[in-house]
């Protein structure tokens, strides 16, 4: 449908600029000629053809100056399909070990099965409205397809048959004195090209047709020498001005937009213009009696006016409104004034000034221009964005199984997983490429170029900026299959590395560590393995290490350190990072070193989530992260917020922050860096519990309040007071922040807090907050003081 959105909105951006011409008319009409208005009318016919507001470029927005957020922890493509029943939504993201499943204790799986049936039913509902919705595109589709090709049929089939029969019935003027009086007016107009001159009986006024053999055709040669002398004059001004392309031009127009009445109007005032235009010229230089002498030419000629206009001629005829304005303009006609042709100039431009304004605001829009941060969210009948100026909703993609979309660096692109497909959503024409099947992970490399991978060996890097009309693609195809791509705002390219291998037909995989891609000039890549996985053996526990945040600078890579064991990393993983700088590794959590595995017994033990990536980097500081800190997998008991200081020795303090009572999740820094904000409720004694379906429920049910950790005064502040399950706060300008409020029917809304209110910003938006996934924000003009970049839309 893309196609018919870019068609109507060009139809709007002409109807608009057409009726604004109407507006105008009877001032232009009395101080500017016909040659104006003809010339106004094709840049209006322009307009109804090209798709100005998205090819040309307005100044943009400097990189410098636009801030993106995100607050996506990408799971592995292939086992994240958005589901319709809970056991789908409880996947792992990829920061889980290739050949591992995530085993998550029964109670949680039994908590969840009893929302299945809710949702169930929805998805039945949904298939239905879903074919209904493509039935209903696809009917409109081929409407708009059989009346172009019926509009072109009945104007095409009768001008062949016309001009068949003028052929055949036509003859070739061999009267010397006529010829010569029909090279004399080529002389006049310095015109080189062979014209043939025929006389046709079967037509009744003058006209030029064809376009690459180009013909005068006369109804009789009994004229006087003068009335052919102003037919030749007439006929020739037609073709070196070129009117039998415009008018095809005009016929292309019209087919296109066979819908739109005003395409009509514009092409018969277009006529019109043409002949009265015409007229100027060749009376221009005339005394008023040769002038009366044209007009009565014109009323001698034009004794069939009324017959069938054919397309692609320039036959005289005129009804007879227009033949008297003919008339009274060829008489009264009077040369510009200098200063009349400048007014007409400037006019003319503040029309084509006022066209772009109109194409610019209407046609598909560059989201990185103006003020337009958006936000990018699933629903359960497509994927949409809204502005967040004004909530203004669009939708992408129509459907369901929507996941992890991801905006490109200057806000002109979305990469999204349809099913199991990448997708990449154009602003510029309003269109949803596909790239890939089976698409496992992605990431922008810069504003118009995506890398990704599938289930298949290597990696692909697309380019969508066209190249002579066609995107290119660059494969790498190894014995390697990669995943978790991260990409660094310099275009440092990281991700983990995976090696597969059968025996006797069972399937096994592990990682081998972290990579860093490096493009080189003559269009190869080279890669370099910056942290070592290891094997799990009868000896040794496996070693997966797993992207988690770069930071804004890009110096530090944050790695969840992970066990290549399913059952031990459910519980908690450590955390570590990559100096690109010095080229180290550190695991700040050392988990590995000891035998025993104590971790997550004690206060100090820097074990997280390993689901949910709770890794927040300050974007004024790169050595201040938070982190959610505690062992086990339950959410609702020993999860902590706390600030992570990096030392320039690598050493590190944790600074904590919030009530033991409390536990925590989704943290994210404000744009300025100083603040922290977080979700957090009441802990559970686990000392209490003797129903873990139970707890999870009460956990669920009990209010989740957003809070601030002011970094300068080190005070805490509850933002929201409410008993909502309120989670993920984005800050996304000074004095606004959006939050996700989960909703009892599963589904979340999209909530900005101003101060002290509240609003609904979207509904019905489908969230996870186990893994605080598909939802990205680009925020543009309206934060460029916000020269922090806090991306963290990772996979």
């Amino acid at each position: 449908m893309g196609i018919l959105k870019t068609v109507s909105s060009m139809s709007i951006i002409g109807s608009i600029l057409f009726l604004i011409f109407q507006i105008i008319k009877p001032l232009t009409k009395k101080n500017f000629n016909a040659s104006w208005h003809y010339r106004v009318s094709i840049i209006i016919l322009i307009f109804f053809i090209l798709p100005i507001g998205s090819f040309i470029s307005f100044p943009r927005i400097s990189n410098d100056f636009v801030t993106k957020v995100s607050q996506i922890d990408i799971g592995k493509i292939g086992d994240s399909e958005i589901a319709t029943k809970v056991e789908d939504m409880d996947h792992i993201p990829d920061t889980r070990d290739t050949d591992e499943n995530f085993v998550q204790e029964d109670y949680k799986y039994k908590m969840q099965s009893e929302k299945s049936p809710i949702v169930e039913t929805k998805e039945n509902n949904h298939i239905k409205k879903y074919f209904d919705n493509y039935s209903y595109e696809d009917i409109i589709l081929y409407i708009w397809l059989i009346g172009m090709i019926v509009l072109f049929l009945s104007k095409s089939i009768p001008y062949i048959k016309f001009k068949s029969t003028v052929l055949k019935n036509s003859i070739k003027v061999e009267d010397i004195e006529i010829l010569e009086l029909f090279n004399q007016c080529k002389n006049e107009l310095n015109i080189n090209s062979n014209i043939k001159l025929k006389h046709c009986q079967y037509i009744g006024s003058p006209m030029l047709i064809g376009i690459l053999n180009p013909m005068i055709l006369i109804p009789n040669t009994n004229e006087d020498k003068n009335t052919l002398k102003m037919i030749f004059l007439h006929e020739l001004n037609h073709y070196k001005r070129k009117d039998i392309i415009i008018k095809a031009f005009g016929f292309f127009v019209n087919i296109i937009h066979w819908f739109n009445p005003i395409v009509y109007l514009l092409l018969g005032d277009m006529d019109n213009y043409c002949e009265c235009s015409i007229d100027e010229k060749v009376v221009k230089e005339m005394k008023i009696e040769d002038r009366k002498y044209y007009g009565e030419t014109i009323l001698k000629l034009i004794d069939n006016s009324r017959d069938r206009r054919y397309t692609l001629t320039t036959a005289m005829s005129s009804s007879g409104e227009e033949l008297k304005s003919r008339l009274e303009n060829m008489l009264f006609f009077k040369k510009s004034s200098k200063k009349r042709i400048i007014i007409s100039l400037f006019v003319t431009i503040l029309i084509i000034s006022f066209g772009f304004t109109i194409a610019c605001n209407i046609m598909p829009a560059k989201a990185v221009d103006e003020n337009n941060s958006f936000v990018v969210y699933i629903k359960e009948d497509g994927l949409y964005y809204s502005y967040l100026d004004n909530g203004e909703e669009f939708r992408v993609h129509e459907g369901k199984e929507f996941s992890y979309p991801i905006i490109s660096k200057t806000g002109m692109y979305i990469a999204y997983t349809h099913g199991t497909d990448l997708y990449v959503y154009d602003f510029e024409n309003g269109n949803s490429d596909k790239l890939a099947k089976e698409i496992v992970s992605y990431d922008w490399i810069d504003e118009d170029t995506i890398i990704y991978s599938t289930e298949k060996a290597g990696f692909t890097i697309h380019d969508m900026k066209p190249k002579k009309g066609i995107q290119s693609s660059k494969d790498y195809i190894d014995e390697y299959y990669y995943e978790n791509f991260k990409v660094s705002k310099d275009g440092s390219i990281y991700g983990n590395r995976i090696s597969k291998w059968t025996v006797d037909n069972d399937k096994y995989a592990y990682n081998t560590g972290i990579v860093e891609i490096i493009l080189e000039k003559n269009g190869q890549f080279k890669i370099n393995t910056i942290v070592e996985g290891r094997k799990f053996t009868d000896d040794k526990l496996g070693y997966s290490p797993i992207i988690s945040k770069i930071t804004e600078d890009g110096r530090y890579i944050f790695i969840m350190e992970k066990f290549a064991s399913g059952s031990l990393s459910a519980d908690g993983i450590g955390i570590g990072l990559y100096d690109t700088k010095e080229k180290i590794h550190i695991d700040f959590t050392d988990i590995y070193g000891s035998e025993g595995m104590t971790y997550g017994e004690g206060d100090e033990d820097l074990v997280v989530l390993p689901f949910a990536n709770n890794v927040a980097i300050n974007p004024k500081d790169s050595n201040l992260i938070a982190i959610i800190k505690g062992g086990f997998r339950e959410r609702f008991m020993n999860k902590e917020v706390v600030l992570f200081n990096i030392n320039k020795d690598k050493s590190y303090e944790i600074i904590n922050i919030m009530e033991k009572d409390l536990v925590a999740m989704t943290p994210s820094f404000t744009l300025d860096g100083d603040k922290l904000l977080y979700s957090a409720t009441k802990a559970i004694d686990p000392h209490s519990i003797t129903d873990f379906n139970q707890a999870y429920k009460d956990w669920e049910n009990q209010p989740h309040n957003i809070y601030e950790y002011d970094l300068k005064n080190s005070q805490v502040r509850k933002l929201t007071k409410g008993n909502e399950f309120d989670f993920m706060p984005i800050n996304i300008s000074k004095d606004e922040i959006l939050i996700c409020r989960l909703k009892d029917n599963g589904y979340s809304s999209l909530i900005k807090i101003i101060g002290e209110k509240e609003e609904i910003f979207a509904d019905d938006v489908m969230i996870d907050y186990i893994t605080e996934e598909n939802i990205d924000i680009f925020l543009g003009k309206n934060n460029k003081k916000n020269k922090y970049n806090i991306k963290e839309n990772n996979k």
